[in-house]
């Protein structure tokens, strides 16, 4: 009963003062000695209670200091009733004595009365205004009917004047804690701990507060400062599973998932059903790649709380990776019906759909996306992915162009713009992005592919070669790399190196068309053509239609001097493409070669309407005027021929043929006269 704040002042020797009456007064030093030791067998406090009885009953109580003494003396001896007694009739006569006013205001206190034990407080402070106890109480008062602010005042008022006070420096603590001012809350807690070392509480509230920093600091994103008070927190309590489960989200955001795991993972042995500590190590898990991990966090997560529209998200996330698409969207369907325009779930179940070919379904999730977040670039990209795949090239653009204004580095959306430029035949733009994607990601296999393709549609056969070099040595395997590369020597005709990665890539893929009439065609160039013939029938019997198997092996049957072969194939080449120049001007070659001078005539002309700007017009003109020389039609040879040579002054065969023109006409006019 001795320990409150008043009893401590009480017994300080300099406490028992009179105003008045210079008579002799009871105090603690004139009691009886025996009264002072209690023995060991009885109550102290009945013990110091019948002490202060048999002593102050001796005394005349005949004024108002008389009647608070003895108040005060019931107080300490913890018979608040009879104390409330003496104070009552001691306030009767002297309203105005702030010290009685203070013990009784702490009996109301003590009674839970707070009403009457404010308005004896406040009545106190009146009297006395600075009075360092009774600000306290005052301000202990307030903090136990939750009124922290008022609370707080008078309590820094009452540690101006007693800075060093234990009792209001741990209720400006708690009351700077439930106030949410946590680091005023920890300079109060580690002063007085440094007057106190020992006092648990203070300890207990302070490792508390540092949690409550930590956590305001992660909420506000700043995680290395949030970091700093969680340690200092666990440093006091190492088992507060909210703080260790706080770092754990706190390492997260920085990127630090091992440790993450580790303080999620500890959080979860001190209390293994935390469905948030489940959430937040699902998701660690996720990052690092480990998609079982994860779901299995995450299911455990939901069981507890199954309808947590984040959990079931990220476990819709992870369903996604691990290819389990319907229940990827199931999850994330669900998920929606509590967050229905969360962009995370929107962007999510918009991949969802995409990989399940909905591509309506997976627009209108990103369409909505954007109307909500219109700068949401990973929306703009998934959104231009898609146009990519529904060959909605012009609107992909837009869409990746967009997303790359906002995040210009971001290596998917260059690739796909590379791409995108690729199909609208903008080889030059779809090299730059592609080459800067793989600045950022310099073994994407894809974006090797339609680099290297680039290069070739513009006919830079050496960069294209570089390129599929480059693929082979991350996959010497990879097929496209390998028939890339043959097709490239081809261009660059160096025939050896074609056929090499030819032959490699039919020795594991025998039946790739592409390799076969490829290799057929390099044969042919080699004069192999017994060879190019094999390898273009067995192109043929994989595709009966491939116009340019047809075209090629039509060349090797002309090579061959057989002319009704050829043409049989290049006559069903151009049923295929009817426009193909190169077959075209090869059947004319055929038809000349059977002397079947009209046909001839007639694909010659045909190409030349097709292509009136060709650059090798001069040739195609020089083969007209052979087949109207064949067919005696001179006067249309000699102006064939004349066009020709106004592009190839000085081709020796057009001259000739012109020469004989010209004297079969001669010689026609002569027969005539």
């Amino acid at each position: 009963m001795l320990n409150d704040d008043l009893s401590k002042i009480f017994l300080k020797p300099t406490w028992f003062r009179r105003s008045s009456n210079p008579s002799p007064k009871p105090s603690i030093d004139s009691l009886p000695k025996s009264s002072s030791v209690p023995s060991p067998h009885s109550s102290p406090k009945n013990s110091l209670t019948k002490s202060f009885k048999d002593f102050f009953f001796r005394q005349k109580l005949d004024d108002a200091d008389e009647l608070k003494s003895q108040g005060q003396i019931y107080y300490m001896s913890g018979n608040y009733k009879e104390s409330l007694e003496y104070l009552n009739n001691s306030l009767n006569i002297n309203p105005n004595d702030a010290d009685a006013l203070r013990f009784r205001g702490e009996i109301y206190f003590k009674k839970q009365n707070y009403s009457d034990s404010l308005a004896d407080f406040g009545k106190s402070l009146e009297l006395e205004p600075n009075n360092a106890m009774a600000l306290r109480s005052r301000g202990k008062i307030y903090y136990t009917q939750g009124k922290y602010a008022e609370s707080l005042i008078d309590l820094t008022t009452s540690l101006e004047i007693d800075p060093d006070n234990e009792i209001a420096l741990r209720f400006r603590g708690q009351a700077c804690y439930m106030l949410g001012h946590y680091e005023d809350s920890c300079k109060d807690l580690n002063k007085l701990l440094e007057i106190d070392s020992d006092n648990s509480g203070a300890l207990s509230l302070l490792g508390q507060s540092y949690f409550a920093l930590g956590k305001s600091y992660f909420k506000l994103a700043k995680y290395h400062e949030s970091l700093e008070y969680l340690n200092k927190s666990l440093r006091i309590d190492s088992n507060n599973d909210d703080a260790l489960k706080t770092r754990g989200q706190a390492y997260y955001m920085l990127g630090h998932y091992n440790s993450s795991l580790e303080n999620l993972t500890s959080a979860l042995k001190i209390n293994p059903k935390d469905a948030e500590s489940f959430r937040a190590r699902g998701k660690v898990y996720y990052i690092l790649n480990k998609y079982n991990e994860s779901l299995e966090d995450l299911n455990k997560s939901l069981t507890i709380e199954p309808n947590h529209p984040f959990a079931l998200r990220t476990r819709g996330e992870t369903h996604y990776k691990l290819n389990n698409y319907d229940e990827s969207l199931n999850d994330l369907s669900k998920s929606m019906e509590f967050e229905p325009d969360n962009t995370f779930a929107l962007k999510s179940r918009g991949q969802t759909y995409f990989a399940l070919n909905r591509y309506e379904e997976s627009l209108a999730d990103l369409n909505k996306l954007n109307e909500i977040d219109p700068n949401n670039a990973v929306a703009l990209r998934l959104r231009g992915e898609i146009y990519y795949s529904l060959e909605r090239y012009e609107e992909s653009l837009e869409d990746l162009t967009r997303s790359l204004e906002i995040n210009p580095d971001n290596a998917i959306a260059l690739r796909l713009r590379g791409k995108v430029c690729y199909k609208l035949k903008q080889y030059n733009e779809s090299i730059i992005y592609l080459n800067e994607s793989l600045r950022f990601d310099p073994k994407n296999v894809d974006a090797l592919i339609f680099l290297g393709d680039s290069y070739f549609e513009i006919k830079k056969f050496k960069e294209s070669s570089e390129i599929w070099s480059e693929l082979l040595k991350i996959d010497s395997k990879n097929t496209v790399a390998l028939e890339r590369l043959g097709k490239t020597y081809y261009k660059l005709e160096k025939y050896e190196k074609s056929l090499e990665y030819l032959t490699k890539l039919l020795n594991f893929d025998p039946k790739n068309i592409t390799a076969l009439r490829t290799r057929g065609q390099t044969y042919c160039m080699t004069g192999k053509y017994g060879n190019s013939l094999e390898d273009l029938d067995k192109a043929l019997e994989i595709n009966p239609n491939d116009a340019e198997s047809l075209r090629a092996r039509g060349t090797a049957y002309y090579n061959l001097q057989k002319y009704n072969e050829s043409l049989k194939d290049l006559t069903e080449s151009l049923e295929i493409e009817p426009d193909h120049l190169f077959a075209l001007k090869s059947r004319a070659k055929t038809y000349n070669m059977l002397s079947r001078y009209e046909e001839s005539l007639a694909d010659l002309v045909k190409y030349l309407e097709i292509d009136r700007k060709n650059p090798n017009r001069a040739a195609i003109l020089n083969l007209e005027g052979e087949a109207c020389y064949m067919l005696k039609r001179y006067d249309e040879s000699i102006k064939y021929l004349i066009e020709s040579l106004k592009l190839e002054p000085n081709n020796v065969i057009t001259l000739k043929f012109l020469a004989q023109s010209y004297f079969e006409l001669k010689r026609k006019a002569v027969k005539v006269n």
